[in-house]
């Protein structure tokens, strides 16, 4: 006989502290890929136009470098609410039994308590000097960053009247 962990399992509390990692992480990665593509693009705008192709060159590495900051800090915002949606969504769909409320709460306290420890986490990375210049390219994650207790806290609270609503 095989043990079947996840059959008929449509949602569970790890997939909200994965969600949250998951952020936590792009997070730290997005401003790290920032600065090694700034530094590519320093190394290119510095090497002369000897080459013949080597302008176009410089022109691509230097739209990647404006554009990046931009284009990521969309990306994570975009990911952040489509993770909300979803989640929302889904938990239409998940029967609930009001014997659980009480389980989902403490639960929802330690996502809140994870949430909490990962954004003070982020803001330490975000103020180191090297960090502090990329990530002020980054407005939009760092609002989310810097808010995402009370984020994190309405969107807990929206998940459980979605659940418990139609208990």
């Amino acid at each position: 006989m095989t043990l079947r962990l996840r059959e008929n399992k449509k949602a569970s509390t790890t997939d909200a502290i994965f969600w949250i990692i998951l952020l936590f992480v792009m997070g730290l990665f997005i401003p790290i890929g920032y600065q090694i593509v700034q530094s590519v693009n320093d190394g290119f705008q510095g090497v002369s136009d000897d080459l013949q192709n080597h302008s176009n060159s410089k022109k691509i590495m230097g739209d990647l470098n404006n554009d990046f900051g931009p284009l990521f800090d969309g990306i994570f915002l975009m990911i952040f609410v489509g993770m909300g949606i979803v989640s929302i969504i889904f938990a239409m769909l998940i029967r609930s039994s009001p014997a659980f409320y009480f389980v989902a709460i403490i639960v929802m306290v330690v996502i809140i308590f994870v949430g909490a420890i990962l954004a003070n986490q982020y803001a330490t990375y975000s103020e180191t000097p090297v960090i502090a210049a990329v990530a002020a390219n980054f407005p939009m994650m760092n609002f989310i960053f810097d808010h995402f207790i009370l984020i994190i806290l309405t969107f807990v609270g929206l998940l459980s009247i979605v659940i418990w609503a139609k208990s």
